[in-house]
């Protein structure tokens, strides 16, 4: 199963993107596929690895967050979840 979020910025507007949403790219966008991995698919803190780690990390406005992240989950029953969130998607 594949969570994915997409924004629809340009490249040059990530400064204002960032500024407006200075908690980070984790708990700002990709908290709702995260949510929904936990209590579908029982990802929790003790009992899940992440793998597969992909990002585009960029510094705007004297911030830096990510732009694009992408994440698999596993629990320890082996049941996957990948999250993929893209502010310029």
């Amino acid at each position: 199963v594949t969570f994915e979020s997409l924004n629809n910025y340009k490249p040059s507007e990530l400064g204002e993107c960032f500024t407006r949403n200075s908690e980070g790219m984790l708990k700002n966008m990709a908290i709702h596929e995260l949510a929904l991995a936990a209590t579908y698919f029982d990802m929790r803190a003790d009992n899940v690895v992440v793998s597969d780690v992909e990002g585009d990390v960029r510094t705007a406005a004297d911030l830096t967050d990510f732009a694009r992240v992408a994440f698999t989950l596993q629990n320890d029953k082996g049941d996957r979840v990948r999250i993929k969130a893209d502010r310029c998607g």
